[in-house]
């Protein structure tokens, strides 16, 4: 702070004091799991004061991820009146892949404190990856009168255990001819494609199917994206 005083003129204020959480939770709301799998967890609400808060409802913050809005189930119990709380997260239906985020609200009839917030997180991760899941390709250039194969490649990983079959893979079209060859028993597979488009400028969007022995992956799409043009055969 700066006075007017010649011999004092930067004061420093010192403040103390205790800050106190209204609530401390058993645990962090962070819900992990593979695909297919249960999602399911209780965290337990204590209330740190010396005077009873009730907390008198739940709901999703706005800016809460859709996916948890629209698929994770929450159910509030009173354990101890004003005291003690639990809160179970549920999934109600299949949760996407991904890292999901956002915040849980509970609104309190505490003045000071009207509305707490509980961070939640949630992780679904696949049990089977596919690199690229999508495959785009750039312009192929095919000289006029002539054909011309693109050769590609897509790995398959198995992100838990070491059991994955690749039982076969179905391309869209006959011209495109695949090659699988298993890198790690179980665990990872390199299938190399050999695109053979026609030769006429335009737009190709074809996919491949790759059958697998995995409850949740008994099949997997691949798009191919990318576009055909047709050159001069003096620029070969």
């Amino acid at each position: 702070m700066d006075t007017n005083d010649p011999e004092n003129q930067h004061v420093v204020l010192r403040v103390k004091g205790v800050v106190k959480k209204v609530f401390q939770t058993s645990s962090k709301a962070a819900l992990m799991g593979f695909v297919g799998e249960d999602l399911k967890k209780k965290i337990v609400i204590t209330n740190q004061l010396d005077m009873p808060v009730h907390i008198k409802s739940i709901y999703w913050d706005e800016n809460t991820d859709d996916a948890l809005k629209e698929k994770l189930g929450t159910k509030l119990e009173e354990i101890e009146k004003g005291r003690k709380y639990a809160v179970t997260f549920d999934d109600k239906e299949q949760i996407k892949t991904g890292n999901h985020s956002g915040a849980l609200v509970l609104k309190t009839d505490f003045e000071k404190a009207k509305i707490r917030k509980i961070h939640v997180r949630v992780t679904v991760t696949a049990e089977v990856m596919v690199y690229p899941d999508n495959l785009i390709l750039p312009e192929m250039l095919i000289p006029e009168g002539t054909t011309r194969s693109f050769s590609k490649v897509i790995k398959i990983v198995s992100t838990r255990g070491d059991s994955l079959k690749i039982l076969k893979v179905v391309p869209s079209r006959e011209s495109i001819v695949t090659k699988v060859k298993e890198l790690k028993p179980g665990k990872s597979f390199r299938c190399t494609l050999t695109i053979r488009p026609e030769s006429k400028t335009g737009k190709y969007h074809e996919f491949l199917t790759f059958y697998t022995n995995y409850t949740n992956y008994k099949e997997i799409k691949v798009e191919i994206i990318g576009k055909v043009k047709v050159i001069p055969a003096d620029r070969r």
